[in-house]
């Protein structure tokens, strides 16, 4: 859950998150029992309008949306279904709706990517004989407009915005960029992307549901890629740079935040916590994750520099960079680190303390070059 991060962020990190974390919390909370109702709702209109007597039916099976279909008073007769092979008695082989489209009314729960081309196929009419309980929505170049779901979508050129069966997104983004694809495949997510620079053919951003990602202006990148699954948000302040092939990853129950004027060399992973499970044979109990449900986090402080290939990830315990630090190229960095400090290996550690970094190359006139990020190292517990 995205309040989890309340109990585990630094202050300092959370003045720059309030509003993304509010707006989150607040959209996939509060108002989910509402997106539902009005998702059965429009089903439900749809059957009413076309379905002239035919038996309504299910194409595949998701549980909370049989029932709610059925709680609205549509029983549905059968489930049909690839699934039918392992369970005939709940599942109906699909191939069964083929040129039955005068006896059937098909409610598809979900996007499942062959179920147009199927059930065309199958002789089946978008609408008149076939409703998505949550449809496929794209948007290309500059939009600006709030869908029948309640996606308010303001893109610039060049952005491709893939929602996957979501409703209630909020997606706003300005930027400069070639190709810039946003794929969301569930509700209540948050995009907030401004001023900023895409270079290259293939930058990428992924989200699951109740998720958010900020970036802030003058944030410059080369085909990145932003993952975000389930309860996850990802931060990025000002001035922040990454060259080709950056991965940005927050799992589910997790959060990564990177500070002002950060560097990132080619082909760095970034990862909150371990993405799958990892349990104690001798208790059965996970290790990876707390009993509140924390996943991991990794805090990046302000003007950091990591280099290129390097690894870092996140945990339980959090990762934290301080200001001013460099991660050397292949590092794998986990744990905490303080400010102006050199670190490198696997795992890394420190290898000088008390330095700073320039954006210029080495012909810098000075440390004054460092931005003002220039400070003797601080003792860390």
């Amino acid at each position: 859950m995205i309040f989890v991060f309340l109990f585990y962020t630094p202050f300092k990190y959370l003045q720059r998150m309030p509003d993304l974390l509010t707006k989150v919390f607040r959209w996939g909370y509060f108002e989910y029992m509402e997106i539902e109702e009005l998702l059965i709702d429009r089903v439900t209109e749809y059957i009413k309008k076309y379905a002239n007597g035919r038996k309504p039916v299910f194409w595949g099976y998701v549980p909370d949306v049989y029932e709610a279909i059925k709680a609205a008073g549509h029983s549905p007769e059968a489930i049909f279904s690839i699934m039918a092979k392992d369970d005939p008695v709940l599942f109906t082989p699909r191939e069964m709706l083929n040129g039955k489209a005068d006896s059937f009314y098909v409610i598809v729960p979900d996007h499942y990517h062959d179920a147009d081309s199927i059930l065309k196929k199958y002789g089946f009419t978008k609408d008149k004989d076939y409703v998505f309980y949550r449809e496929y929505k794209t948007y290309d170049g500059k939009i600006d407009l709030k869908d029948e779901y309640e996606n308010d979508i303001n893109i610039s050129a060049n952005v491709h915005c893939n929602i996957k069966g979501g409703v209630r997104n909020k997606v706003s983004v300005s930027c400069s960029t070639k190709n810039l694809t946003i794929d969301i495949i569930g509700s209540d997510n948050i995009v907030e992307i401004t001023d900023c620079r895409f270079a290259g053919e293939n930058s990428r951003i992924y989200m699951g549901k109740r998720c958010g990602l900020t970036i802030e202006s003058d944030c410059r990148f080369h085909d990145p890629f932003f993952r975000l699954w389930e309860d996850s948000v990802i931060s990025i302040d000002k001035k922040t740079t990454g060259e080709k092939d950056l991965q940005i990853v927050a799992d589910p129950s997790s959060f990564v935040t990177v500070g002002r004027d950060c560097m990132f060399s080619e082909q760095v992973l970034v990862s909150s916590c371990d993405g799958h499970a990892i349990f104690d044979c001798e208790t059965g109990k996970p290790v990876n994750i707390d009993e509140l449900g924390n996943a991991g986090s990794v805090i990046i402080g302000a003007h950091v520099w990591v280099g290129r290939r390097a690894t870092v990830l996140g945990g339980i315990k959090g990762t934290e960079l301080g200001n001013g630090m460099i991660a050397g190229a292949g590092a794998v960095v986990k744990g905490k680190f303080p400010n102006n400090t050199a670190i490198g290996g696997n795992p890394a550690h420190i290898i000088r303390k008390n330095v700073a970094w320039s954006r210029n190359f080495l012909y810098s006139r000075g440390i004054e070059d460092c931005g003002g990020y220039a400070e003797m190292t601080e003792t860390i517990d």
